[in-house]
Parts: structure tokens; C-alpha cells; sequence
């Protein structure tokens, strides 16, 4: 006998909790990396963001193109060039994507 909760096999109302955790974590940091792209282009635009260089903007949205790819790779997803042109990611970003290196 399985227990139900609201009608639905617990274990199948877990799977489906987990699968909106991750969709919700791909939303922000789908947004995170939506505004470092942003950021970027900011920059070239003659619109840099307060206190920052060039290599960090494009630092920071290497780094969130690959928080980006990961939580793809999360969901099962491995094939991301469409995902990355839909948004925009340049070449010269997706050639550093990967963690921002550590100073000091």
C-alpha cells in the first residue's frame, strides 16, 4: 500500500518539488547572467559599471554563462550552443567561460 499525499504518490510530489527547484534556479541565474551580459555590453557602449575594468565585467559574465551551462547540465540538458545564442553569449565571453580567477 502506498501512502498518498493529496492524491499523489509522495515520492512522484518530491520528484516534481525538485523539478520546480531547478527550473526556479535557472530562472535567476538565467537573469544573473542576462544583466552580466548586459553589464558587458554596457561597457563597450561607453557605459561601464561604477569601479569595475573591462576584464572584470567579462570575468563576471564568463562566470555566469557557466553557472548557467552547470545548472543546464543539472537539469539533464547538454547541448546549450541554442541556449547561448538565444541569449546573445559573444564569442569572446563562451571562450572564458569557467569560474573567475581569485586575486589577492
Amino acid at each position: 500500500m502506498t501512502v498518498t499525499v493529496e492524491g499523489k504518490d509522495p515520492f512522484e510530489a518530491l520528484l516534481a518539488e525538485f523539478a520546480r527547484e531547478k527550473a526556479q534556479a535557472l530562472a535567476r541565474i538565467a537573469a544573473r547572467m542576462e544583466a552580466s551580459l548586459a553589464d558587458l555590453q554596457a561597457f563597450d557602449e561607453e557605459r561601464p559599471p561604477e569601479g569595475l575594468t573591462r576584464q572584470d565585467v567579462l570575468e563576471i559574465a564568463a562566470e555566469s554563462v557557466w553557472f548557467y551551462v552547470v545548472q543546464r547540465e543539472m537539469m539533464g540538458w547538454n547541448r546549450h550552443e541554442d541556449a547561448l545564442r538565444f541569449y546573445g553569449v559573444p564569442a569572446e565571453v563562451r571562450a572564458r567561460i569557467g569560474p573567475r580567477p581569485r586575486r589577492g
